[in-house]
């Protein structure tokens, strides 16, 4: 962050129970900007959070990414299709889910022959930014 000229200070704000949906993203936006007004950049759970947020600034009069910067995570088609676009983060969500299931099933396995296996692995997941209009 300091590298692009940002300030390196970092609020976490939870807004809403989850599943996250657009109706979230607003509601933080505006109570990140009461708490923050120099906000510089907001990176949100989800882009369906990060549309809400989007919006939320259009609202309030600012520009994005002029004024503040937006990303998103999930590579949802709204933020392809909105104005701006929004940065966001890709990820393999099937796959993610093929190599949960398949370690469930191995440690099941392993539980069922008796054999003990260390907790907390770790799995790697392939992810991709993908820069659009709002960073």
């Amino acid at each position: 962050m300091k590298a692009l000229g940002l300030d390196d200070k970092c609020v976490v704000i939870r807004f809403g129970e989850s599943p996250i949906t657009i109706s979230h993203g607003g509601p933080a936006m505006a109570a990140l900007l009461e708490a923050w007004p120099d906000t510089q950049a907001v990176m949100c759970v989800s882009d369906m959070s990060a549309f809400g947020a989007v919006m939320e600034s259009h609202r309030r009069g600012l520009s994005v990414p002029s004024d503040i910067t937006i990303a998103g995570f999930g590579n949802f088609e709204v933020v392809a299709c909105c104005t701006p676009t929004i940065t966001t983060v890709s990820i393999d969500a099937y796959g993610i889910g093929l190599r949960t299931g398949e370690t469930l099933l191995a440690a099941l396995e392993t539980r069922e022959k008796g054999i003990t296996t260390p907790t907390g692995k770790r799995l790697g997941v392939a992810y991709q930014l993908v820069p659009r209009e709002s960073a």
